[in-house]
């Protein structure tokens, strides 16, 4: 037996990351102004290992007023943003945030959609996102006249020198 050759060592490598996502909706396509709107944002870790120092950011639209969050979530009205701080979020944990806005009253002329978007962070001590594509979330809701137009002969098919009428029909589908 020989004392100075008894240890040995190996190296196995660790398949554990971090992986946030973050949806986002407020249940609506369209709007018009004095809409009241709730974004519920939803974070998940989907990887095999907690994420610390987790944040979340929402930042408004120009033509929105922010009212309220949830979960202890703050407004900086300089930035538009609402930022919550969720700490450690682990494997599998579910989290949900919200704010309301209402929609401007009135709104531009030339404002045709309301553009929402969230994201989500870690501090990065527990290794590099799997999947940093998943890690911000949009929601549009489309505003102003959606208009179309049909015209159509009336009667039957014209004769050389005839007088001509045509029903000329608008429709607006929304939402003002």
């Amino acid at each position: 037996v020989e004392p100075g050759n008894n240890t040995d060592s190996d190296v196995t490598g660790i398949d554990a990351e971090v992986d946030l996502v973050i949806t986002k909706t407020d249940g609506v396509d369209s709007v018009i102004p004095g809409d009241t709107l709730t974004y519920d944002l939803v974070v998940t870790n989907t990887a095999n290992r907690g994420a610390g120092g987790v944040t979340v950011t929402d930042t408004l639209d120009p033509n929105v007023t922010f009212v309220s969050a949830t979960a202890g979530g703050t407004y900086d009205p300089g930035t538009r943003r609402v930022t919550w701080s969720l700490g450690v979020v682990e494997v599998g944990d579910v989290d949900t945030v919200s704010v309301t806005a209402t929609v401007n009253d009135p709104l531009g002329a030339d404002v045709t959609e309301i553009r929402n978007t969230a994201a989500v962070t870690d501090d990065g001590s527990n290794g590099p996102e799997r999947n940093p594509a998943d890690k911000t979330a949009t929601d549009v809701d489309i505003t102003g006249a959606d208009l179309s137009i049909t015209k159509a002969l009336e009667g039957d098919a014209l004769v050389p020198g005839s007088t001509a009428t045509y029903r000329i029909e608008v429709t607006n589908k929304g939402p003002m």
